[in-house]
């Protein structure tokens, strides 16, 4: 094959096509739906999670900027296709013209259309592509490695329907052009998502919406430790990650970081740098982490970690600077009697410490 011939293997013509004729995705990423769910429910999820207001004002205005086709492939029902790239386009498009439609999904804040703009609406430019294999390089490329990048559990859910429809995660790597383990990162992640959804009972909203706290999570080698999870990342399909032996501590590790609604649990994580700063350190060590599960006082059982004599000196550490920064200011209070008597209860305590080091 010559390399015009493969440059027009991939070469596709922009066709226009009937709105009606256009079909949403319940395999879409972002939406995390069953493959069987109804053309209404897609679109009731796109207007309540994917901000379709703000694009329907923008037709409304505009109309549709023929430079950003639907990316389609062949639907099952005859003379349709479904929208692979596009999906949130078409959704507010849909509910544009159609006010019934609007009503029917509680849609209130749409614009009206002029007879034009609606007219000028109903068709629109579209790239077709034989098979949603076809579409994988172009769609990893432009939500995973690209500039338009998925959300990080969308990103892992595209990459698990891929490996669950029989594609090796070698050939998913190649086809995205991702030269890292980000392929591979993901997946691990979207398998114990799963685990604990469907082995714990517990409530996965809040891991969705903060997925890549679980990435970073599984990334950290103490972390891992504590879970069982093998230093190599996954290199094919597997059902869990976790295994049931450990599925105690996947628990914990769930409620440190996103809390337990279910159970009335708060989580104890603020910030993802508070997992390899904080937490790793933590679960490395049997007395902190012991501590951090009687206590989930995350900065006292980091205080801990390293032993007692790496708490010690970081007590005696804090302390130095705190009295360094109020010398500082000493000066302007030198006379104040609350002063005097904390800085008295203050000689009073390093007295006392210097004699313990004085004891044989």
């Amino acid at each position: 094959m010559t390399q015009d011939d493969s440059a027009s293997r991939y070469r596709h013509q922009i066709v226009e096509r009937r709105i009606e004729d256009l079909l949403l995705d319940p395999l879409n990423p972002r939406l995390g739906l069953e493959a069987n769910v109804r053309q209404d429910t897609i679109l009731q999820k796109l207007y309540r999670s994917e901000a379709l207001d703000e694009l329907a004002m923008s037709f409304a205005r505009n109309g549709y900027f023929w430079e950003e086709p639907l990316v389609v492939v062949p639907a099952s029902v005859a003379g349709k296709s479904t929208v692979v790239e596009g999906n949130r386009r078409l959704g507010a498009i849909k509910l544009l013209l159609d006010e019934q439609l609007q009503r029917r999904l509680d849609v209130t804040d749409f614009p009206k259309l002029s007879k034009r703009s609606a007219d000028e609406l109903r068709i629109v430019p579209t790239v077709l592509y034989n098979t949603r294999a076809e579409v994988v390089p172009y769609l990893g490329f432009r939500h995973i490695t690209g500039v338009k990048t998925w959300d990080t559990y969308a990103k892992a859910r595209y990459v698990a329907n891929l490996i669950d429809e029989g594609r090796k995660i070698s050939e998913i790597e190649e086809a995205i052009g991702d030269s890292g383990r980000a392929v591979r990162k993901l997946y691990q992640a979207f398998v114990v998502h799963r685990q604990i959804r469907d082995d714990l009972d517990i409530e996965d909203k809040e891991v969705r919406q903060n997925f890549s706290l679980l990435e970073v999570a599984l990334g950290q080698q103490p972390i891992k430790a504590l879970l069982g999870i093998p230093r190599q990342l996954p290199s094919g399909r597997t059902e869990s990650v976790v295994s049931d032996r450990k599925l105690s501590q996947l628990r914990e590790l769930v409620s440190w970081i996103f809390g337990d609604t279910k159970r009335g649990v708060s989580r104890i994580i603020s910030d993802s740098r508070q997992i390899p700063q904080r937490l790793a350190p933590v679960v490395a060590d049997d007395e902190s982490l012991q501590y951090l599960r009687k206590t989930r006082d995350l900065e006292g059982a980091y205080e801990r970690s390293g032993g007692e004599r790496q708490f010690l000196l970081r007590q005696l550490s804090s302390a130095s600077r705190a009295v360094e920064r109020a010398l500082g200011i000493m000066p302007l209070y030198r006379k104040s009697e609350d002063v005097v008597a904390e800085i008295g209860r203050l000689e009073t305590l390093v007295g006392a410490l210097v004699k313990e080091t004085r004891v044989q």
